[in-house]
């Protein structure tokens, strides 16, 4: 009983947080576009950058998702989550209640959680062994989720970076994601958006209710736009492979997208400057 009321009381806290009366929406036609899409039996991705702040997908369910965008999916609502949100393994610590409160928080908003384990946990001593575990949880994951995208009328939001960022700049995106963006998926739009705001409230839990926070969307892409994007681009740097199509998609979302600049000695978009790419 205890469980349920602590799992209750930080679902209600989540949704009090993510409701900012200091939040502000750009691109409104991408909201639209996105509506009319899930209407017709069509599926969006939802890729938000950068992620900088533990309750990022929280705020963004709440101010966006939610109210713009939920009410129009008669599929599915999937939001991958660390694998520390969960009781999946065994072996790892988690994150105590924040665990119970995470599934109660997706239970009353509607959405699948999905675990991924991110490649930095691999590097705690403590989970060093857990490749083969990781790489299991992954491939679920990333079948999850192009069973979500794939399902008419449905909603996926993803951090492409994979994991919070804390750093000044954008993170290579998980080059995994690309698997999601098949030319063959002509059902599916993507939709870019950043968040502004974030960063300066980490470590200030009740100053949130006084952030000024943004985000701005679009211009939302299908998947084939997606790929002339990447085949008119490439790497400066030749060992950093083929620019990707979920690299086309942030690189698209950095030239046309506000970030917060947070130091004058590091661009904002970090690895996809366009100093980095021809």
């Amino acid at each position: 009983m205890g469980k349920e009321l602590f799992a209750g009381a930080i679902a209600r806290l989540a949704e009090t947080v993510g409701r900012l009366p200091y939040a502000e929406i750009h691109g409104a036609e991408n909201i639209y576009l996105a509506q009319s899409h899930l209407s017709e039996d069509g599926s969006v991705l939802v890729c938000f950058l950068p992620h900088t702040h533990t309750l990022d997908p929280i705020v963004l369910n709440e101010i966006f998702l939610r109210p713009e965008l939920a009410p129009y999916v008669k599929g599915k609502f999937g939001f991958p989550a660390s694998v520390k949100f969960t009781q999946l393994v065994a072996e790892m610590d988690t994150m105590g209640m924040a665990t119970v409160g995470s599934k109660a928080y997706a239970d009353r908003s509607g959405f699948e959680l999905i675990p991924i384990f991110q490649p930095y946990l691999l590097g705690d001593p403590r989970y060093a062994h857990l490749t083969d575990t990781a790489d299991r949880i992954n491939l679920k994951a990333l079948l999850q989720m192009k069973r979500i995208i794939k399902t008419p009328s449905s909603l996926l939001v993803i951090a492409p970076e994979g994991t919070r960022n804390k750093t000044n700049g954008l993170l290579r995106a998980d080059q995994n994601i690309s698997g999601l963006i098949s030319r063959r998926n002509t059902n599916l739009l993507v939709l870019p958006l950043t968040i502004s705001g974030m960063r300066h409230q980490e470590g200030h839990l009740f100053k949130m209710a006084t952030a000024k926070i943004a985000l701005h969307l679009g211009p939302i892409l299908d998947t084939e736009q997606i790929y002339q994007i990447a085949k008119n681009h490439t790497w400066l740097d030749e060992s950093m492979g083929d620019f990707s199509p979920i690299d086309a998609l942030m690189f698209h979302a950095v030239s046309n997208l506000p970030l917060d600049t947070l130091s004058t000695s590091v661009d904002p978009r970090g690895v996809y400057d366009s100093i980095n790419i021809l």
